[in-house]
């Protein structure tokens, strides 16, 4: 996952590519966009120790300051991850030769009314 969000980001821009990591497993864990904090807080009390015997400690712990995880950041980030996901999708649905949809509608615990979309593809 690292080298493809390097890859979406850019080479040089670490710190942007590990905010889209963090915002990557937060949307994918279904968490609070305020958990960002928590993470970051986290990630500086095990540097420290992590990182005891790296030479570059303090750029690493640095990196870790400067990494952007604000509640709106995380938001952005998680949109834009999302829009690339569904660029990639169309993408693939428009280039295959054959494609596969199943809908199904189901009913929840509290009797709402969900439709549940599957597509599978051939590329």
């Amino acid at each position: 996952m690292t080298t493809s969000m390097i890859k979406y980001v850019g080479k040089n821009c670490h710190t942007s590519a590990a905010s889209y990591s963090a915002a990557n497993v937060i949307a994918q864990h279904r968490k609070p966009f305020q958990e960002e904090e928590f993470l970051k807080e986290a990630w500086l009390a095990c540097a420290p120790s992590l990182f005891d015997d790296v030479d570059n400690k303090d750029k690493i712990i640095q990196r870790i300051k400067d990494t952007p995880l604000s509640r709106n950041t995380i938001k952005e980030r998680i949109s834009k991850l999302a829009g690339n996901v569904t660029d990639q999708q169309k993408i693939d649905i428009n280039s295959a030769p054959y494609i596969s949809l199943c809908l199904d509608e189901s009913t929840d615990v509290t009797k709402s009314a969900r439709l549940a979309v599957w597509f599978g593809l051939v590329v």
